[in-house]
């Protein structure tokens, strides 16, 4: 997301250098909170992830954009700092009520996204035979990759974690740091290897063909990823209790969210009442 631009040169503010700088800096403050949904701790950044889904999902807005969805995220992040002073245990209530599901949900192993996924013979067997379609012709070639790329993801990982960074926001980055090196080493001496053992072109293909195959493992992981989310919801939800059970607590939260946005309205309205002469 990107605020509107603006451009600072000092006019609004005089000639006071200081004075300047505090202007433009607390311009940039408010710009870029306006672009925000803030929260105090992780766990209520969670909370809000869990709130917006199960709201958008309540109303039918599960295609909403990305600018619509912002929206709602960043109205729930204000009306829920709002509840600190206005409602402190009716805040309190809907965090443990959010954490409550969000701990089913990943107990379960179950992504709240596909809590609505339907399961119909035809659409299932359009899924079971594309998967396997692209099993018989892509794992041939996803075998490979994993192979020819292990060396330099498992140095790169222990590159990452010899680092001594393992806390869950560096430790990624240092992890795509160190498979990227050790990619390019390894891509390197194959080419060397092959341009002097065999032709220049077959380093030529090892130097190209070496980064195009840690793609390849990385769009096949992600694939059999998502394939096992679906085949687990398929076998938890098709059929049975859970997927009522999982929607009736989706929906108290969200009537429990909604009840909690009904407060703060009618508390603004009493703040914002004229005072009887």
């Amino acid at each position: 997301r990107f605020g509107a631009p603006f451009v600072v040169d000092g006019r609004e503010t005089g000639a006071s250098r200081r004075g300047q700088v505090a202007a433009t800096t607390r311009r940039m403050e408010a710009a870029i909170r306006a672009l925000l949904a803030e929260a105090d701790n992780l766990e209520d950044v969670e909370l809000l992830r869990i709130a917006t889904a199960v709201i958008e999902q309540e109303r039918g807005a599960t295609h909403a954009t990305l600018e619509e969805h912002h929206v709602l995220l960043q109205r729930l992040a204000t009306g829920f700092e709002t509840l600190r002073r206005v409602a402190p245990a009716e805040r309190e209530g809907i965090r443990a009520d959010g954490a409550a599901f969000a701990r089913r949900l990943e107990l379960l192993g179950l992504p709240l996204d596909l809590l609505e996924s339907r399961y119909g013979a035809g659409r299932v067997a359009r899924v079971v035979g594309g998967t396997l379609v692209r099993l018989v012709l892509g794992g041939p070639v996803a075998l490979a990759a994993a192979i020819v790329t292990a060396p330099a993801r498992w140095a790169g990982d222990v590159f990452a974690l010899r680092a001594g960074h393992t806390t869950e926001d560096v430790l990624p980055f240092g992890r795509i740091l160190g498979r990227t090196f050790f990619l390019a080493v390894e891509a390197v001496l194959a080419a060397i290897l092959l341009a002097l053992l065999v032709s220049p072109w077959a380093g030529l293909a090892a130097l190209v063909g070496l980064p195009a195959l840690y793609a390849v493992h990385v769009a096949s992981r992600d694939e059999r990823a998502d394939v096992g989310r679906r085949v687990r919801a398929f076998l938890l939800l098709a059929g049975g209790r859970l997927r009522p059970e999982l929607r009736a607590e989706r929906k108290a939260l969200a009537d429990r969210i909604d009840a909690a946005g009904a407060l703060l309205e009618r508390a603004q309205a009493t703040t914002e009442a004229p005072t009887p002469a």
